[in-house]
């Protein structure tokens, strides 16, 4: 076990990766048998905090790794990952775009400026991840 500033890799002999897919299984395991119903809600809510989770750090990979390491990380090849996120990449300018308009609009220009702030580090995020490399 590790100890020190880092985070602990291996929790009771499992590595944080086992140990997240084990308590999803039992948990939903459990869902299935009380509630079908309530078992499809919950992987329904899985997969969407799961697919933010991944846009995040697809968003922080793009900063200093390749498509190819991005893609080979994920399973699929640099152009399967560069489609599949670029887009999700630019969208989030448009939305922190669209937030910053109707901020000013509105004139409130405190949210207006962290999101055009927040555009900025979006538009060079996405800059950077248009190159596949």
């Amino acid at each position: 076990m590790l100890t020190g500033s880092f985070p602990s890799i291996y929790v009771d002999g499992m590595n944080n990766s086992d140990k997240a897919r084990t308590m999803v299984q039992t948990y939903m395991t459990e869902a299935l048998h009380n509630e079908p119903l309530d078992a499809l809600r919950l992987s329904s809510e899985l997969s969407r905090e799961l697919e933010i989770q991944q846009r995040r750090a697809v968003r922080q990979a793009v900063e200093q790794h390749s498509w190819a390491e991005i893609g080979a990380a994920l399973g699929v090849s640099k152009q399967a990952a560069h489609r599949r996120f670029i887009t999700s990449l630019a969208d989030e300018v448009k939305f922190e775009h669209r937030k910053a308009k109707l901020a000013r609009r509105a004139g409130r220009t405190e949210e207006a400026a962290l999101s055009t702030e927040s555009i900025k580090g979006a538009a060079e995020v996405l800059k950077k991840a248009r190159r596949l490399s």
